[in-house]
């Protein structure tokens, strides 16, 4: 398919973020190849989230998922999107302005299902080496699974939007469960292609780890 012809949908579950969604949706609202949606699901925020976001709302919508936990907040906002295509990323990531370009080219194979890519965390120490032995070991990873893989990561991901209606009704509502490794194993499952692309690069925070 003409990749040019693809619709990308952006999903960003968002609690508590008043210090990270600004940058975040900066860098989205600055691509080269613009996003066709933009949807920020805040997930029942008690700071100024919701405050930060209203700044975009000639570019960005926002709705309120107030069953508190990721995967309700990602469900809500991937239900909404429009798009062939619908990308998930977090609250903190940071996207090069080549990302929604890099990513409809990705998905002109019509074989694949979903994509994800690396990351370099920004605030961290050596976040160069950090990225290059993540980048190694997710790429050997991948072509050890013959790019078939049963994982996604949630910073840095898209899925077309049919895989996304046939998995969704099977996802785990467990909120002990990682909703990505989840929606990773359930695409997997259903016979959806999962790539690993090593352009697909988005700056995320260590925080969580």
């Amino acid at each position: 398919m003409d990749s040019a012809k693809l619709s990308v949908s952006v999903v960003i579950p968002a609690y508590n973020e008043e210090d990270t969604i600004g940058s975040c949706l900066d860098s989205i609202v600055n691509q080269v190849v613009a996003a066709d949606e933009i949807i920020v699901v805040d997930n029942g925020s008690t700071d100024a989230t919701a405050d930060r976001v209203r700044v975009y709302l000639d570019r960005v919508i926002m709705l309120r998922e107030p069953r508190r936990g990721v995967h309700y907040a990602r469900s809500t906002g991937m239900d909404a999107a429009s798009g062939n295509l619908i990308a998930r990323i977090d609250a903190d990531t940071v996207l090069p302005r080549c990302w929604v370009g890099q990513l409809r080219d990705r998905f002109a194979d019509g074989t694949i299902g979903a994509v994800t890519g690396p990351v370099r965390y920004y605030d961290i120490r050596l976040p160069g080496l950090i990225a290059r032995l993540d980048l190694l070991l997710r790429t050997w990873w991948s072509w050890a699974c013959r790019q078939h893989l049963d994982w996604v990561f949630g910073s840095n991901m898209a899925i077309r939007a049919d895989a996304w209606q046939a998995v969704r009704g099977t996802l785990c509502q467990d909120r002990h469960v990682h909703e990505d490794v989840d929606l990773g194993i359930h695409l997997f499952d259903a016979g959806f292609r999962v790539i690993f692309a090593p352009e697909l690069v988005a700056g995320v925070s260590a925080r969580r780890i």
